[in-house]
């Protein structure tokens, strides 16, 4: 469920979220270990992705290399998909928009359906090496994506405690 539906159904949801990344916080990683949590650990992990640019596929791998080498019963998660649905909630979410690479053109709304841009009649997606006709593509990666952060989990965030709302200036 993303952030924006959170905030249509209220303040029951959001606690739901915090409730859950609370408990998170406070469970070990596994039996007797005092150094990090099940969040904490987490945290750091996804630090040490963005920090090194990996993808997704090399973060699972490394979750799942880290879940056989830890202790049996360990709480550490499978995959990237799991850890995102726990930090999603947090306000770190973002939404991937598809643009033509002189960034004339947003592949949103409108523009969600067409495969080449009106203006400069490039396609929106990669041309393979041994693709020398001029056939447009549809299928293939995007030549460019831009990520948006959404502005209304982060203020949800920040003004969801009325203690720390007061503080803000």
């Amino acid at each position: 469920m993303s952030i924006t539906r959170v905030i249509q159904h209220g303040r029951d949801i959001t606690s739901l979220f915090n409730k859950k990344l609370c408990s998170d916080a406070k469970k070990s990683l596994y039996t007797r270990c005092i150094n990090f949590a099940r969040l904490s650990a987490l945290l750091r992990l996804v630090n040490l992705k963005v920090g090194n640019g990996w993808n997704d596929k090399t973060f699972t791998k490394l979750l799942n290399l880290l879940k056989h080498m830890l202790l049996e019963g360990n709480t550490l998660l499978n995959c990237n998909y799991e850890a995102m649905k726990i930090l999603c909630p947090m306000g770190m979410e973002y939404n991937k928009i598809y643009t033509f690479p002189n960034d004339c053109i947003l592949y949103t709304k409108e523009f969600n359906a067409i495969h080449q841009c009106p203006n400069y009649g490039e396609s929106r997606y990669k041309k393979k090496d041994d693709d020398s006709n001029s056939v447009v593509s549809i299928k293939g990666p995007f030549v460019k994506v831009q990520w948006y952060l959404p502005i209304i989990s982060r203020f949800k965030q920040l003004f969801y405690n009325v203690n720390d709302a007061k503080n803000l200036k």
